[in-house]
């Protein structure tokens, strides 16, 4: 059992269709700064910070290899007081306002206690 929960609020849409984020992980988790966010349907939007401080977008539709749409948005990260399994929580905002590969993604999120999978 988590000591604490995922808090997110706010919408995305890809393609004119709801991205429900119904978790996020610390990026830490894979090696990066930034955060990964995941609905229901096995999709993944990851935001990794580059080394400019920009957010470079990721798209996971159940394939290994994401459609990466570069830096498309803004996003604020920080890292939060408390750790789970080791990964520090992180917290923070982004939008989002991506086009490329045929694909469109907008919206804005706030989030917090984003950290590793529990257990």
């Amino acid at each position: 059992m988590c000591a604490c929960s995922n808090k997110i609020e706010g919408s995305l849409e890809v393609d004119g269709e709801p991205f429900v984020v119904e978790s996020c992980k610390s990026g830490q988790h894979n090696g990066f700064v930034g955060v990964d966010f995941l609905d229901a349907k096995g999709r993944r939007l990851r935001l990794a910070m580059t080394p400019s401080g920009a957010p470079n977008i990721i798209l996971f539709a159940g394939e290994s290899v994401g459609v990466e749409f570069g830096a498309c948005g803004s996003l604020s990260v920080e890292r939060q007081n408390s750790t789970i399994n080791d990964i520090t929580n992180v917290r923070g905002t982004t939008q989002i306002a991506c086009k490329g590969d045929g694909l469109q993604i907008t919206g804005s999120v706030t989030f917090e206690n984003c950290h590793s999978r529990c257990g």
